[in-house]
């Protein structure tokens, strides 16, 4: 949504990758950059996420000439991006260089970024300050995506209202359909929770799981209380075959003559 309701979280983009997967398509851009709907992707996922206090940007510094930081900055006047020397071996890795920055004590937003989201911002709020809750996933139901590809997303397994495990990629149920699955962003009440369950995870010699998203199953272990909050729309754009469908349905839309939807 365009009016997100302002939580005081400090918003986390990883955006230090350096995928570029659309070269198929004739699109020699990074993953976060390709044009969607007369702006780069960033765009809208900043939009996906809720109105923080300030947005972090994590980028890799031999993209600095091609990463547009006005788009970054244009959504939030507490903008800060951190440029690293050099790629991380995982996402979680990368969060952890944010951590000299943020206060420990306050909440923190952080998650994927070729997603676009749409959701009930007024339940969110009252999610949030649900004082119970220790950590917010997003997650989406029913979504052809499931249905095509379960194996590309991770599910939670939900239990009195609550997350009792989360696996990170592949289904937990032979219904995936109806499972709650993760579009990667998440709302942490305390950054401390974020930075310690990522250091946990790491600290073990048999993982080799660099996903932040994982170890929350360190949280729960803990017995932390992790809970869901459905979005109502979720878009995934982390293909191609994932964005020539986007862009078939916004043409299909754009040439109907009765729909409201219009490319321009």
């Amino acid at each position: 949504g365009y009016d997100n309701l302002m939580l005081p979280t400090t918003n986390i983009f990883p955006i230090a990758g350096n995928e570029r997967d659309f070269k198929e398509l004739g699109i020699n851009k990074l993953n976060f950059m390709i044009p969607v709907m007369g702006k780069p992707l960033i765009h809208y996922t900043i939009k996906s996420y809720p109105a923080g206090l300030r947005n972090i940007f994590i980028c890799l510094k031999e993209n600095e000439n091609e990463t547009d930081e006005s788009v970054l900055r244009e959504c939030n006047p507490n903008t800060e991006i951190l440029y690293l020397d050099n790629k991380t071996e995982g996402v979680a890795l990368s969060i952890l260089e944010t951590e000299k920055l943020v206060d420990k004590d306050s909440p923190i937003c952080v998650g994927g970024i070729t997603n676009i989201i749409t959701y009930d911002q007024r339940r969110l709020h009252n999610l949030f300050t649900d004082e119970s809750a220790d950590v917010i996933l997003f997650t989406f139901t029913h979504h052809e995506n499931a249905l095509r590809n379960p194996n590309k997303y991770g599910y939670v397994k939900i239990e009195n209202d609550r997350v009792s495990s989360i696996k990170e990629k592949g289904p937990i149920s032979d219904n995936p359909y109806k499972d709650h699955a993760l579009t990667g962003i998440v709302v942490y009440k305390k950054g401390s929770y974020l930075f310690d369950s990522i250091r946990k995870m790491i600290s073990r010699p048999e993982n080799k799981n660099f996903f932040f998203i994982s170890a929350i199953n360190e949280l729960i272990q803990e017995g932390k209380k992790v809970v869901v909050f459905e979005v109502d729309h979720f878009v995934s754009l982390s293909t191609v075959i994932d964005y020539q469908e986007f862009l078939y349905w916004q043409d299909y839309f754009h040439k109907l003559k009765h729909h409201p939807y219009s490319k321009v």
